[in-house]
């Protein structure tokens, strides 16, 4: 269809082909259809490893707009900092020039609960820089009525885009401040990566309990939830693990002492882990930690893991933790997670004074507020 858009009259491709406005809402969600899968594979290089339906749709409106031209499109927020859409951001980013991205309340559809943003760029002049590099950005409430969209810039927040490009993964971090502080950390001299001290997996999938007869390998599962510095026990219950599983992981992650990280973050935005030390299996709602280094302690990582401060800031840099339904950690941002660096000076027995001094300080408070402390 419209042939004229990308053809003169006499079939020759013009020089600038395209529309000057490509505008939608796609459709969310994966294909699931082999065939279709394997051509989407090998059209779309945004298809990464999820195959998300909106994802093709946003390349191909990179395709059918003209030079200059400009997009619009309302889908999901996860493609922003999702490690799995990086395709898709690499594509964005190089061959558009970002002008606006709008966060809707989850009810902007009836009939479907879900984030998504209005992403508006325009298609970048063929191997030329964007002419300016700041993206008006603008974030509404979860349940925040809007009657209109915003029009003028001081209703948005100027945020500086070169640092996506920079970035490794090309994440797209639309919160200022907060926003960027893990990115800092993990650049400075004074951090360093989680995964340099202990090593995160995942749980086991399927997490299945055994039948009376059950004549495969089982260990004992733990079915409950984490809370901060404590487990929330349902019951414990023998169930399936051998190798054979969909996703097995080594014993290692279940015996011992290890932390054992929530990956679903509270209402609160809180992150949630505990440190155990007793045998049993988790599924892949938590992810264990066991320790490869012996310069920190379990303890330790735990603490700043819990910390408030942890919590603002990887939420901050996620749109997947951010959301409103089943805000989740990303096993990829764990593992980078950057742990503040010790410069061991002081001598371990004045070390082991000052611990004393901070427990004897931590419970007199806890008498005068005549609230119970830890046994």
């Amino acid at each position: 269809e419209f042939p004229d858009v990308f053809f003169d009259q006499f079939g020759r491709p013009l020089d600038n082909p395209g529309f000057d406005a490509v505008i939608g809402n796609p459709p969310y969600g994966a294909n699931r259809n082999k065939d279709v899968r394997q051509w989407s594979r090998q059209r779309y290089r945004a298809s990464g490893t999820t195959l998300d339906n909106f994802a093709l749709f946003l390349e191909r409106a990179t395709q059918l707009t003209i030079e200059g031209g400009i997009i619009g499109e309302i889908v999901p927020s996860g493609w922003l900092t999702a490690r799995e859409h990086l395709p898709l951001r690499t594509i964005l980013l190089f061959q558009t020039c970002f002008q606006k991205i709008v966060h809707m309340p989850y009810d902007v559809f009836p009939e479907a609960y879900i984030d998504t943003v209005v992403w508006i760029s325009r298609k970048a002049h063929n191997k030329l820089p964007c002419d300016k590099t700041t993206v008006l950005v603008k974030r509404f409430g979860h349940r925040e009525k809007v009657k209109k969209m915003p029009r003028q810039p001081e209703d948005y927040q100027a945020v500086e885009s070169s640092e996506w490009l920079s970035d490794s993964q090309k994440l797209i971090i639309t919160d200022t401040g907060t926003g960027q502080w893990l990115s800092q950390w993990m650049q400075s001299s004074h951090f360093v990566p989680i995964d340099k001290l202990v090593s995160v997996s995942r749980g086991i999938t399927p997490f299945v309990k055994a039948k009376p007869k059950e004549n495969r390998l089982t260990a004992l599962g733990f079915f409950g939830s984490v809370d901060r510095y404590a487990l929330d026990v349902k019951e414990f219950a023998p169930v399936v693990y051998e190798s054979s599983l969909a996703e097995y992981k080594p014993i290692k992650f279940f015996t011992g002492p290890r932390l054992i990280i929530r990956r679903i973050i509270s209402r609160q935005h809180r992150i949630h882990a505990t440190l155990v030390r007793e045998e049993f299996i988790v599924n892949k709602s938590s992810l264990p930690a066991i320790a490869t280094s012996t310069d920190y302690t379990l303890a330790y990582v735990l603490a700043l893991i819990n910390s408030k401060l942890a919590s603002l800031a990887f939420v901050a840099r996620s749109e997947i933790a951010k959301r409103d339904d089943f805000p989740q950690l990303d096993i990829a941002t764990v593992r980078e997670f950057p742990i503040r660096r010790i410069a061991f000076t002081t001598p371990k027995e004045e070390r082991a004074r000052l611990v004393e001094d901070g427990k004897e300080m931590y419970f007199e408070a806890l008498e005068k507020l005549g609230l119970e402390g830890p046994e």
